[in-house]
């Protein structure tokens, strides 16, 4: 068997049909990712004063929401 003949009969799967292997796909990629981004005591102190209405009413949700929000503000 010629060297073409093994490159060729080395290019089919299974089934008999030619493989087929893009010129510019890297398989050598690596994604990085970022360092997580906490919040600050003054940060969290914002979103608790986000939480609380003009009669010191706490809400739990909108503390959370506003946590949630400056955090996807701070890692995106």
């Amino acid at each position: 068997m010629t060297g073409y003949q093994s490159k060729k009969a080395a290019a089919l799967d299974e089934e008999g049909f030619y493989t087929v292997h893009p010129k510019d796909e890297d398989d050598d990629i690596q994604v990085y990712q970022q360092p997580w981004v906490s919040l600050t005591f003054a940060e969290i102190c914002e979103a608790e004063v986000i939480a609380t209405d003009g009669f010191n009413n706490f809400s739990e949700l909108k503390f959370a929401r506003a946590i949630e929000a400056k955090l996807k503000e701070k890692n995106t």
